[in-house]
């Protein structure tokens, strides 16, 4: 199988994986996953920094996460980095959330990670110097800032950072990015 075709498949895989955990949540309602999301400075809150993205408010906000995370995602597996773009998305989206979020209530759901995806071809494209990108990029941006009430927008603020911090230490490393 080639690269290419194995780096696509991945993302894929997290898509179907993240339907069909939503699909078995909506199914059995009495034991909702999404308590196990980001509380905010709480103690247990912190298995939520690993587990958020796998988690949704129902199958619409699954589905306003799955077309820019199929989008973005898959340009990012392109260039081989999506493993190491999504943890470090992941990662600081959470414990940026976790830190700094309201604490009344649970955050969840993988609009973090398509933040850190888009904060990563950001930054690649500003290091490539590809200013028509950047520019798309940063429209892009604005669209996922004025996502609406409810958004959480501390997981898309530490998302965009997080991938913006893993496509400078790429660049720093030598890595191609």
């Amino acid at each position: 199988m080639s690269k290419l075709r194995l780096r696509s498949l991945s993302i894929l895989g997290l898509v179907i994986f993240l339907w069909t955990t939503e699909i078995v949540d909506q199914s059995t309602p009495q034991q909702s996953f999404d308590r196990y999301g980001i509380a905010p400075r709480q103690l247990i809150g912190l298995r939520g920094v690993v587990l958020a993205p796998f988690l949704h408010g129902g199958l619409g906000h699954l589905l306003r996460n799955t077309v820019p995370l199929l989008g973005l995602g898959w340009l990012v597996t392109q260039k081989g980095q999506w493993l190491t773009v999504s943890l470090w998305a992941g990662l600081v989206a959470g414990i940026g959330t976790w830190l700094l979020a309201d604490g009344g209530s649970i955050h969840i759901g993988a609009s973090g990670l398509v933040a850190g995806y888009l904060g990563y071809l950001l930054g690649r494209s500003v290091q490539d110097k590809r200013w028509p990108q950047v520019g798309g990029w940063l429209l892009l941006v604005c669209i996922l800032v004025a996502e609406g009430p409810g958004a959480s927008w501390h997981s898309h603020l530490f998302g965009l950072v997080g991938g913006g911090v893993a496509a400078c230490r790429m660049w720093r490393s030598g890595e191609e990015i």
